[in-house]
């Protein structure tokens, strides 16, 4: 673990150093990251893929993983 040491003032004004972040940036990489239509071959494809996404968001079923039984 890279120690990373911040210097910040306490409450009180007394110059302190604190442990900054200690993660690694979390950005993706690779190429076409982000974009799902180079997973798609044909237009049938796509147009399933985006009803079966209005169905999810926007049906009114309601039992799907993360929509409530009971709306607020």
């Amino acid at each position: 673990m890279a120690e990373n040491w911040v210097k910040k003032q306490r409450f009180d004004g007394e110059a302190i150093e604190v442990l900054g972040p200690a993660y690694e940036d979390g950005k993706p990489t690779g190429e076409g990251i982000g974009q799902w239509q180079h997973k798609l071959d044909s237009r049938k494809e796509i147009l399933t893929y985006l009803r079966s996404g209005e169905r999810y968001w926007y049906g009114k079923e309601g039992f799907g993983t993360e929509r409530r039984k009971n709306p607020a």
